[in-house]
This record gives C-alpha cells, sequence and structure tokens, in this order.
C-alpha cells in the first residue's frame, strides 16, 4: 500500500510539475541562454551564434533549445557547439543589478525646495554679577 502510494505521488508530481515548467518556458520565463557555434556548423541562416533561447536539457549527444518566438525546439548535436553561455545569478540578484544599472533622469524628477538659511540664535550678553 505504501508503495502503491509512492508510485502514485511520484507519478503526479512529476506530471504537474512538467506542466508548470512547459507553461513557464512557453511564456518566456526562463534564463537566456547564447549558444556559440564551431566555425565548420553554422545554422541553416548562416550564424555562428544564437542567443535567447531556453535550455531545455542536454542527451548524450544532443542540446534541445526551445526559441520562444518562433515557438519551436531545436535539437542540436554536441559536437556542433563551440560554448554555452547563461547568466547564473538569481532572479533577486538580476533585479537588484537591473535597478542599479537604470540610469536617473534628473528632468523627471521635481526640483527640490533650496534650504533655508541656518538661524543663528541672537547672542546674549553675559549676566554680570548683580545685574537680573
Amino acid at each position: 500500500m505504501q508503495g502503491g502510494f509512492i508510485t502514485v505521488y511520484a507519478v503526479l508530481f512529476v506530471m504537474f510539475y512538467s506542466q508548470w515548467r512547459a507553461s513557464n518556458i512557453r511564456g518566456g520565463h526562463y534564463r537566456k541562454v547564447t549558444v556559440e557555434f564551431k566555425t565548420d556548423s553554422q545554422l541553416a541562416d548562416g550564424a555562428f551564434r544564437v542567443e535567447g533561447r531556453a535550455l531545455l536539457g542536454p542527451t548524450a549527444r544532443f542540446v534541445l533549445l526551445f526559441d520562444s518566438v518562433a515557438r519551436r525546439t531545436d535539437v542540436v548535436p554536441l559536437d556542433s557547439i563551440a560554448r554555452l553561455v547563461w547568466d547564473a545569478r538569481s532572479r533577486r540578484e538580476r533585479a537588484a543589478d537591473d535597478v542599479r544599472a537604470t540610469p536617473v533622469d534628473p528632468a523627471a524628477e521635481p526640483p527640490t525646495k533650496p534650504s533655508a538659511p541656518a538661524v543663528l540664535p541672537t547672542p546674549t550678553p553675559p549676566s554680570k554679577p548683580g545685574n537680573p
């Protein structure tokens, strides 16, 4: 009974997780991968570099890449790939870097009021003994 429960749980988990992951990738929520091909194995259009693909996974001899713009999956032999490059930072790190990299437009900010001149207290004459 326990073995059957674990098996059913594992199968359901894999099914739901794969559906969730596929919908995220189709929606464009994935880490972008840049693929550089060897000089003797260019793409059909003559390009040696492809950017913005989703890495679905490798097999022993191929790499599966999803193109969300063309909505197709490319199966590329490992022998034709020179290099795979992706951003290994977490989502929070990328968002923080994007905020820091956003230039501040001074025209968009409201003008600040000039600071008021410092008000100095009026000096009080020193009190003399016997004078209140």
